[in-house]
């Protein structure tokens, strides 16, 4: 196990051990987690994070959302659970796929006494408590570092999104677009972001036409979780992993075959049962009283820089993938 992961899980347990007194006294708490999308590795790792962050906290925990990425389905599911649909809710935590129809909707969910927690929304000026697993400028800048070193510093590229709004991945491709005109003057955008970078046959489909569009394209950036599949796919089955680059987002475990192909040439993620973990343990904390500034490890992240001024959590966590890592990080469980 990682020194870090290990400090994260014995903190949680220190917290909790801590906390016992406290619990005895008071009602299990419940957290409903909304994912930007469910049926996915990635959303399965995350519930496995909340429920082991949970019981460290005597929160009971869950995750739901929308089964293909659509704002209007997560903010329905929202407003349904401020509504007491299905039982009342202590907290909600949310990754928001946009901030139009959500950041109302937190500002309700508080005015009702809900503790409102987001993953990479501090767009949503409402929120009770943002956590941050990797810093957005950052992310973005790597990931086009590591395109453009695998282009050779030239030629048209993509750049693939979860959802045009989604508010953490329009940060990261901001970024990375920045960092390639600062910094690689030779690449250039084949075009305005593309959307379906968190379904796997949709990056696929917009890889196809992005191919067929620009014959001279040199690589694609994938952000979203299943973007970097999707366009490895299509690149290994076209035969030209050696011409366009696929840089971006992955779970180790669904992209080993294709890293190892190099239809994939290096992926990045965070810790998704890392993140859950944090988001669990984040709510406890609050309910029980345990303060929350720099110095306090937070379980899942371990320190973290916490910005009590703007209710912010940030932690740089990022993980390299390559077929050096691949090993070790699917035996953590990714």
């Amino acid at each position: 196990m990682h020194r870090r992961a290990a400090l994260g899980l014995i903190g949680l347990a220190g917290l909790g051990a801590a906390l016992r007194p406290a619990r005895a006294q008071m009602h299990q708490k419940t957290l409903v987690m909304i994912a930007d999308i469910i049926g996915t590795p990635w959303a399965d790792l995350m519930a496995k994070g909340l429920r082991q962050g949970g019981q460290g906290f005597f929160v009971n925990t869950s995750l739901i959302g929308p089964d293909r990425p659509d704002p209007a389905r997560q903010a329905a599911l929202m407003q349904g659970l401020i509504d007491g649909k299905g039982g009342a809710v202590d907290a909600i935590a949310l990754m928001p796929l946009e901030t139009t129809r959500l950041a109302p909707l937190a500002q309700a969910a508080r005015d009702a006494g809900i503790l409102v927690l987001t993953l990479q929304g501090g767009a949503i000026a409402a929120r009770s408590w943002d956590v941050e697993p990797v810093d957005p400028a950052a992310f973005g800048a790597l990931q086009m570092q590591a395109l453009a070193r695998e282009m050779g510093g030239q030629g048209k590229y993509a750049v693939y999104v979860g959802t045009l709004g989604m508010p953490s991945h329009r940060l990261w491709a901001d970024a990375a677009i920045a960092h390639q005109k600062a910094h690689f003057p030779a690449m250039a955008l084949a075009a305005p972001r593309f959307p379906d970078g968190l379904e796997i046959a949709a990056a696929s489909r917009i890889t196809e036409d992005v191919i067929e569009a620009f014959p001279d394209l040199g690589g694609i950036l994938a952000f979203g979780e299943n973007g970097a599949v999707g366009a490895g796919k299509i690149v290994a089955a076209r035969g030209l992993a050696a011409r366009v680059a696929v840089v971006g987002m992955a779970l180790p475990s669904q992209a080993r075959d294709l890293i190892l192909a190099g239809a994939i040439r290096r992926a990045f993620c965070w810790n998704p049962i890392a993140a859950g973990t944090a988001i669990a343990a984040v709510c406890g904390m609050i309910f029980t009283g345990h303060g929350l500034h720099t110095g306090v490890e937070i379980p899942g992240l371990g320190l973290a820089d916490i910005d009590l001024a703007h209710h912010l959590i940030r932690a740089d966590r990022v993980i390299e993938i390559d077929r050096g890592s691949l090993p070790g990080l699917i035996a953590r469980g990714l």
